[in-house]
């Protein structure tokens, strides 16, 4: 089951609102995901890297151990970027949409670069 977070937009404050009522609520539940910004558009990766910090503490503040998506600008199209700059300490999962004909450079030429860094991918759609 995956608990999802669908805005436009970063909204700190709201997600951690939400975040935190749904770890306390399913913190022991084993299948579990959190995707704390599903598909973000158009922020940058140090703006995300921030806010997705801001809810990961959040989330285990609670007690909740489960696996954690971090989106990536551009639909999750960018999951290069956190190889270079990588949240360090959570071990979050990053999400991508393989949509075929999306306009941005295609996914595997990104994920072997994610993957050789050691971070773990998650590929949808």
């Amino acid at each position: 089951v995956i608990i999802d977070w669908h805005s436009h937009h970063i909204r700190t404050e709201e997600a951690k609102a939400f975040f935190a009522q749904m770890a306390a609520k399913y913190k022991d539940v084993p299948n579990i995901i959190y995707e704390i910004f599903n598909e973000p558009v158009d922020d940058s990766w140090e703006a995300l890297k921030a806010y997705s910090e801001e809810i990961i503490k959040t989330i285990r503040a609670e007690g909740a151990q489960n696996l954690i998506l971090v989106g990536t600008s551009h639909w999750d199209q960018d999951i290069h970027l956190p190889a270079d700059n990588p949240i360090i300490g959570y071990r979050p999962c990053y999400p991508t949409d393989t949509v075929v004909f999306h306009p941005f450079q295609p996914f595997a030429q990104k994920k072997p670069w994610l993957l050789l860094c050691g971070y773990g991918g998650y590929a949808n759609q």
